[in-house]
Formats: structure tokens, C-alpha cells, sequence
């Protein structure tokens, strides 16, 4: 819910001050200024402050009304520089109070209508919006509407640095099983490997030093089972992870990926597990195989911005076949043109596969905008509440 902003200053204490006596005086340009502002109409409110505050420099009530305009017009920084002004001039300490209050307003007007991309640049928002309502409280310590707002704001303040360490923690959580998975990853695909080896030599001394009478080798089992638990563990740790978050957050759709391919390789690494027990080296290899790029799969789906990273570093690298193959052309040019037929398929499929490459290029774009977008979406919701509306009459 909206908070009260102090509105413009009434003709009656502009007219405490000495009237030049030209016609419109500034008084009765601040009067018409005021019923501007009352139908809604705040650029032309704001002119005839202006033309007021020229009549009569000293006249801050004046320049305070035109912030006010500006800021119900959405000209943040024009209202700004206008309020600034007031706050600083001496003379009206109620009014200078009313200004920095203002202030205190326009900086979380700012926010909502320009959200920052980074949360630290909110935190320092909300630090001088807090600073503004404390000063209108040194002006007028019995100012109960800024005492509650810099309560509020505090508040705020608290509650979007308490998120962000949140957020930094899950980062560090799921960094750290990206981490761990990936080194299962590492681990399954070796075992893979060496399934593979003695499918292709079964009569090696090494394996048949292992084999158990059934033709299983129960140390190449043993570390399956250990891999399979380690596999669990992981997921057991996923589950308290997921749990901590937002249904709507970025990290949470993360995990929720990680955890579907992580199951899918759990699923793949059973069944190598049965066949390595019945001896069965090719089918234990493939299934290996299969839970290794799903683990992969998952360490990727936790280190989202990582992959991102790699991505962009590898496209200039996509320009070297790209130039070895304009040289190898000009050489058959000058040679022959006997293969040219040939030429033209590679070329074709070369082009195909960096289409490819692009579209997955941009679909990780896409998906790290998103992921960043309901970011700020959370922190917004975290700093950019509202306090409740104050009635003032002025």
C-alpha cells in the first residue's frame, strides 16, 4: 500500500511572505499552481511554480510544490533537484522536514520505476531514502510519519541484505554440489572406461586376477555401489537445498533440473550395477556411460553461469576451422575443382552444425536473462514494500 507524500504547501503560509505587488503576484501563481495540482494536472501546476519561483527566488515554497508536481509526474530527477534545494535552504525547518521527506519517498519512487540490476545499488537506494526520513526527524523530532518510515525502511533494508547473504549461501550450496557432481562424473566415465576394457579384453591377467567364479569382477562392483551412494548422498543434499527456496525462484527451477537428471543417472548407474554383478562388462559400460553424462547434466544445471562463461569463450575458437577451410578451397581452386561437389556438402554440414552451436548459444542467453530477471524480482520483493497511507492536511 501506497505512503502518504507530503503534498504541495498552501497559499496561506506562502503568503506570510512580502508580496511584490505585480500582477500575478507569486502568491497568486503558487494559488493557481495549487489548483492545477488538485485536478491533476501537474505540468501546468509545475509552470506556475516556476514562473513563481522566478517572481520570487526566496519563495521555497514555491520550489517545493514544483518537486512535489514533478514527482507525481514521474520526473524523479527534476522533483530531486528541486527538494534538495528546499531541504538545504534555512529559514523553514518544517519545510525542509517536509522536503527530506519527500526525498525519502523519491528514492523508493526510483526503485519501483527503475530497478537496479545489481543489489547493492538497491541497498544504497534504501540507505539514503533512510538517511532522508532521519533527517526530517532531526528537523521535527515529533514527525511521527518519518519515524515510521525510517522504521519501515530499516526494516526493508534488513530484510533484502538478509536475502542477498540468502542468495549468496544457495550459490555457494549448489556451486559446491555442481562441484561434487562433476567429480562423480569424472569418476563414473573412468569406470566406463575400464568396464569398456575388459569387455573388449576379457582374457587380460588383470581381469581375470579379479573375476569371481560368476565372471563378475566385485571390485569394479564394489566401487559402483560406492558411486551409487555417493549419487544418493548428493540428491539427499539437493532435497534440503530445494527446500530453503522460493517456489518462483531462479535457483529453485535450477535444482529442480539438476534433480531430474541426477535421478535419471541414479536409474543408470542400478542398472550397471546389475550388470556388472552378473559379468556382463558391455551393458555395465553403457549404462556407466549414460549415468556419467547425466551427472554431467546436473553439474550444469547448478552452475548455470559457468557453462554461460565457457560458451562465450569458445566462439572465437569457432573461427579457425572457419579460415583453415578457406585456405584448403583456394589451394583445390588453384589445383583442381574435381571436389568441389564434395567441398560444398562439408560446407554444408559445417554451417548446420554452427547453426546449431548459435541456437544453443542463444538459448543460454535467453535462460541466464530470465534466471536474472526474477532475481531482481526477489530482492524487489524483499525491499520494495510499501508503507501504509498517511492522511495530512496541509
Amino acid at each position: 500500500m501506497r505512503r502518504a507524500r507530503r503534498e504541495v504547501w498552501g497559499v496561506v503560509l506562502v503568503g506570510a511572505q512580502a508580496a511584490l505587488g505585480a500582477e500575478p503576484s507569486p502568491r497568486a501563481l503558487v494559488r493557481e499552481g495549487n489548483a492545477e495540482y488538485r485536478e491533476g494536472r501537474y505540468d501546468g501546476a509545475a509552470e506556475r511554480y516556476t514562473r513563481a519561483a522566478g517572481a520570487d527566488p526566496k519563495l521555497v515554497e514555491a520550489l517545493f510544490n514544483r518537486g512535489v508536481a514533478r514527482q507525481r509526474e514521474g520526473r524523479l530527477n527534476e522533483a530531486e533537484a528541486d527538494l534538495a534545494t528546499v531541504a538545504a535552504a534555512p529559514g523553514n525547518p518544517l519545510l525542509a522536514g517536509s522536503a527530506y521527506y519527500n526525498l525519502g519517498l523519491l528514492e523508493q519512487d526510483r526503485l519501483e520505476k527503475e530497478p537496479p540490476q545489481k543489489p547493492q545499488e538497491a541497498v544504497a537506494a534504501l540507505e539514503r531514502s533512510a538517511q532522508h526520513f532521519r533527517s526530517a526527524l532531526d528537523l521535527n523530532a515529533q514527525d511521527a510519519d518519518a519515524a515510521r518510515n525510517l522504521e519501515l525502511t530499516r526494516r526493508r533494508l534488513k530484510a533484502l541484505r538478509d536475502e542477498i547473504e540468502r542468495q549468496k549461501q544457495m550459490q555457494q550450496a549448489m556451486q559446491q554440489l555442481a562441484e561434487e557432481l562433476k567429480q562423480q562424473q569424472q569418476e563414473q566415465a573412468q569406470e566406463a572406461q575400464q568396464s569398456q576394457q575388459r569387455a573388449q579384453d576379457p582374457q587380460s591377467p588383470d581381469q581375470q586376477q579379479g573375476q569371481s567364479e560368476g565372471g563378475a569382477d566385485p571390485q569394479a562392483s564394489q566401487r559402483q555401489q560406492q558411486l551409487n551412494e555417493r549419487s544418493e548422498q548428493t540428491e539427499r543434499e539437493l532435497d534440503g537445498l530445494e527446500r530453503q527456496m522460493d517456489e518462483q525462484s531462479p535457483q529453485r527451477r535450477q535444482t529442480q533440473q539438476a534433480r531430474q537428471s541426477l535421478e535419471e543417472a541414479q536409474h543408470a548407474q542400478e542398472q550397471a550395477q546389475e550388470a556388472l554383478q552378473q559379468g556382463d562388462e558391455q551393458s555395465a559400460a553403457e549404462r556407466q556411460q549414460q549415468a556419467a553424462e547425466k551427472l554431467q547434466e546436473a553439474a550444469e544445471a547448478l552452475a548455470p553461469q559457468q557453462q554461460q562463461q565457457q560458451g562465450e569463450q569458445g566462439e572465437p575458437k569457432d573461427e579457425q576451422p572457419q579460415n583453415q577451410e578457406g585456405q584448403q578451397e583456394q589451394q583445390q581452386q588453384q589445383e583442381q575443382q574435381q571436389d568441389q561437389g564434395q567441398e560444398s556438402e562439408q560446407q554444408g554440414e559445417q554451417a548446420s552444425a554452427e547453426e546449431s552451436a548459435s541456437e544453443k548459444e542463444l538459448s543460454r542467453i535467453l535462460e541466464k536473462e530470465e534466471r536474472d530477471k526474477e532475481f531482481r524480482r526477489a530482492l524487489q520483493r524483499a525491499a520494495y514494500g510499501r508503507a501504509r497511507p498517511v492522511e495530512k492536511d496541509w
